[in-house]
């Protein structure tokens, strides 16, 4: 080699291959999360509401609550039941096992007939 050559060494033999595919590998995990952020924030409102019924099994179909899956959180949406009464529902339901019939909600306490008449539309075994 001559004495003011400069020697340059292509930059692919001074970079690993394992550092080249850890690096393209952060590279598209960042872009798919990026991707998957957009979509969530561009989803529909029908699409959110599908996305909570998967998350929320026990929740509502239309406007009824199944009270034989439902949840505290979601039993708490009914009218005239609060926290201590939906915990009554549960309670009952993993004691006595699951509702075969609406009506039966009236054998726990708290649930009288002027309660259970204005949840009776919407509640679903």
């Amino acid at each position: 080699m001559k004495r003011n050559e400069i020697h340059v060494t292509p930059l692919r033999s001074q970079v690993p291959w394992w550092h080249r595919l850890l690096m393209l590998s952060v590279l598209l995990l960042s872009l798919t999360a990026v991707a998957e952020e957009a979509k969530t924030k561009k989803a529909s409102p029908s699409e959110k509401n599908k996305q909570a019924q998967k998350a929320a099994p026990g929740e509502s179909q239309g406007d009824t609550v199944n009270i034989n899956t439902a949840g505290v959180d979601q039993l708490v949406t009914l009218p005239r039941i609060g926290p201590k009464i939906a915990e009554r529902i549960v309670a009952f339901r993993e004691e006595h096992g699951k509702f075969k019939k609406p009506e039966e909600l009236m054998n726990v306490k708290g649930i009288g007939e002027k309660t259970f008449e204005k949840l009776k539309s919407k509640i679903r075994i």
